[in-house]
């Protein structure tokens, strides 16, 4: 099953059950989502060690000039079901 056609089906799932349920499970997931970092923010205060901080600049490096090229969510996936053997 494609993360797509999960997603479908989980939809179609949540869509069964009844309003007070729905909103309940919206709100479960809102809460993870605020529990993550913007990490749009240019935030030069986050703490971070400076070797890691250097790995990280060169590899954004790498994506804008061209050198790497990132994967997409499905490649992604098809890579960890490889080798987890989902």
């Amino acid at each position: 099953m494609t993360t797509a056609e999960l997603l479908a089906h989980l939809r179609e799932e949540a869509m069964k059950l009844p309003e007070a349920e729905r909103r309940e499970l919206v709100r479960s997931l809102e809460v993870t989502l605020e529990a993550v970092p913007d990490l749009d923010d240019d935030d030069d205060d986050f703490d971070m060690h400076p070797a890691w901080r250097a790995e990280l600049e060169r590899r954004i490096a790498d994506i804008d000039n061209g050198v790497t090229k990132g994967l997409s969510p499905a490649e992604v996936m098809t890579q960890v079901r490889a080798r987890f053997g989902w």
